[in-house]
């Protein structure tokens, strides 16, 4: 059970360097644009992260282009709690849903892919490409895909946090 009061969207990438900490800024952005920072928390962190790396070159270079600041970004693992405090987790890979499902099975209903997230039909592509390495044009393609899928997916983000709260203020709490 979460008595987090806010609704918490974890974003998962593998080292929580250039994919998780883009979704990050921009799911945090559209958060603020709608004015619900106050019930929504947005977190990111890596299935294989060394604590404390600071974002690639190019993945705070794209944000900064975009009016998004990561130079203070420090990558996290993640944990066990991350898991269980988190109502909404997306992942940009199949595999990164797979591996957290095998050590976490009962969270099931809350670990998604980005790209599955509120899709009736699977996409023929799940996964957000991981940029490391490659040239700048390719971290403009993996922001702007990022950003496309939640703005996608806000309204529904939007529609959970507030059912939550409304739960919680009626002294139910919710199950995750």
């Amino acid at each position: 059970m979460n008595r987090n009061p806010m609704f918490t969207v974890l974003l998962v990438c593998t080292a929580n360097v250039c994919r998780s900490p883009m979704a990050e800024v921009i799911l945090r952005r559209l958060v603020t644009e709608r004015g619900l920072q106050d019930i929504i928390e947005v977190k990111s962190a890596g299935i294989y992260a060394m604590d404390g790396q600071k974002s690639s070159d190019l993945t705070v270079k794209v944000a900064a282009e975009n009016g998004l600041d990561l130079e203070g970004h420090r990558s996290q693992s993640i944990t066990p709690r991350m898991i269980h405090q988190s109502d909404l987790i997306l992942v940009m890979t199949p595999n990164h849903r797979n591996d957290l499902l095998q050590f976490f099975p009962k969270q099931t209903g809350k670990i998604y892919t980005l790209k599955e997230f509120e899709r009736k039909k699977i996409p023929a592509k799940a996964a957000v490409d991981d940029p490391i390495g490659m040239p700048l044009n390719f971290y403009r393609q993996i922001f702007n895909e990022i950003q496309s899928e939640l703005k996608r997916i806000f309204p529904k983000i939007e529609k959970l946090a507030k059912k939550r709260v409304t739960n919680n203020s009626s002294g139910k709490m919710s199950e995750t």
